[in-house]
């Protein structure tokens, strides 16, 4: 258990590490994209696997696809609580609450709904393109030069991210393969990430994460897809490269379509 343990606290100081370092070199609307890789979500699963079984993973799969309007749900609230709370610490408390309560409410309905591999990947897909649409409507605002992470951030950030895993996973041994899957939709590397961001900078610049969000939503969705297909017969090892592989390949192809399709436009 100790080994286990000191394995979720490693795994989730390098996955902060690795976005601080985008959010600090690139720019915050790749930032809101890459921060729908399945990062979060894969240390879910993968722990899922580990601790239980490669077919309770798969089956918490299942589960996570539709959770992930839980998650849409989650940023939608954030974002409208942000018009209204003000940027100080109180504002931003008040936005936290206000997207982790319909997250809740929308996956106690889940759970109890029976979803399939096809049905929970058709909910995930609508829910990515109805919502996309309407968070099309947020105004986008970008940063002036980087954005500087201290390490009492990194250690914070590193912090909720480890502590939130192991709540998920030690919570799935008792509430079984639904509420796990549906937990893992938590925005476990996310929502840190927002609240420095929003402490640091104000709303603007977390509402153009959470705009670009569904942009990239596709990567995770096509990862979940493969732990539900592959955990199974390949187990979590092999199941989890190729799984990365898959979502890898369609974020490289996305973003390549985006430039492309950017390129071409001309201004206005």
């Amino acid at each position: 258990m100790i080994t286990v343990f000191i394995l979720k606290l490693a795994i989730a100081v390098g996955v902060v590490i690795a976005l601080t370092l985008v959010a600090e070199y690139g720019s915050v609307t790749l930032a809101g994209i890459l921060s729908a890789y399945p990062l979060g979500t894969a240390m879910v699963l993968f722990f899922l696997g580990y601790e239980i079984s490669p077919v309770f993973a798969a089956d918490s799969a299942v589960f996570a696809l539709p959770g992930f309007i839980g998650l849409l749900m989650f940023l939608t609230a954030y974002w409208r609580m942000s018009l209204y709370s003000g940027d100080g610490p109180f504002g931003i408390a008040l936005c936290a609450i206000a997207g982790c309560v319909p997250f809740i409410g929308v996956s106690a309905v889940l759970q109890a709904l029976p979803f399939d591999l096809t049905g929970g990947a058709l909910a995930a897909i609508a829910a990515m393109i109805g919502f996309g649409l309407l968070f099309r409507r947020i105004p986008g605002e970008e940063l002036d030069g980087k954005i500087p992470f201290s390490p009492g951030v990194m250690v914070f950030r590193a912090g909720v991210v480890a502590g939130t895993v192991i709540f998920i996973t030690a919570l799935a041994h008792v509430s079984g393969p639904e509420w796990g899957g549906l937990l893992s939709s938590f925005p476990i590397t996310m929502f840190p990430f927002l609240l420095v961001l929003h402490l640091g900078y104000g709303a603007g610049p977390v509402r153009t994460v959470i705009k670009n969000v569904p942009l990239g939503l596709g990567a995770v969705i096509s990862y979940v897809v493969g732990v539900a297909v592959l955990y199974p017969d390949f187990g979590i090892g092999w199941g989890t490269l190729a799984a990365f592989a898959v979502s890898t390949l369609y974020l490289t192809i996305f973003l390549t379509l985006r430039a492309w399709i950017k390129n071409r436009t001309p201004p206005v």
